[in-house]
């Protein structure tokens, strides 16, 4: 297997948790992108800005990220990680949209990349592939629950209680993955 992933569905109040449960395993959250090619730390809230994406490593990768600039329409430049090369586990969420749909989470990690000029394979740092693996396993252990939200809302899937609580009291519907 090349990669793993696990969709789910979580709510902007859960992310103050999800933030603690991190720090207490030394896992850092760097934002996908950089003006400066410099790693930008950011701190899950509700409050935070940068919904869509992070990416969570520990503090002894990030001084191995290469970055890669690209110009953006605005003129501006700006940098990004190889998100297939880097020792990073991807972190997707959202909030509620206007129409009151809940967008999916999901973490997303490879295990091996291809890389484009040797025409193979490459395998990923093993110790950094048990660590995802075990961050995967654990944080599904500790924040997930299966919940079966009906067929007008793609049938069972994996969420948090606080999304369950919510939704049960007709606050919103699910956007399917």
């Amino acid at each position: 297997m090349l990669s793993s992933q696990i969709n789910f569905y979580v709510l902007p109040e859960d992310l103050l948790g999800i933030q603690q449960w991190l720090e207490e395993r030394d896992i850092v959250c760097v934002k996908t992108y950089s003006f400066d090619a410099n790693p930008i730390i950011a701190k899950l809230n509700a409050e935070l800005l940068n919904y869509g994406q992070v990416y969570l490593t520990l503090p002894k990768w990030i001084e191995l990220f290469e970055y890669k600039s690209c110009l953006l329409p605005s003129g501006e430049l700006t940098y990004y990680v190889d998100f297939d090369k880097e020792l990073i586990i991807q972190f997707d969420f959202e909030k509620i949209t206007k129409a009151q749909l809940l967008p999916p989470s999901r973490f997303y990690f490879t295990k091996q990349y291809f890389d484009r000029p040797a025409w193979d394979f490459i395998k990923k740092d093993e110790e950094y592939v048990k660590w995802a693996m075990k961050i995967y396993r654990d944080f599904k252990k500790r924040f997930l629950v299966k919940y079966d939200f009906g067929p007008d809302n793609f049938g069972i899937n994996y969420t948090t209680p606080t999304v369950i609580e919510h939704f049960e009291r007709g606050e919103f519907k699910l956007r399917g993955h």
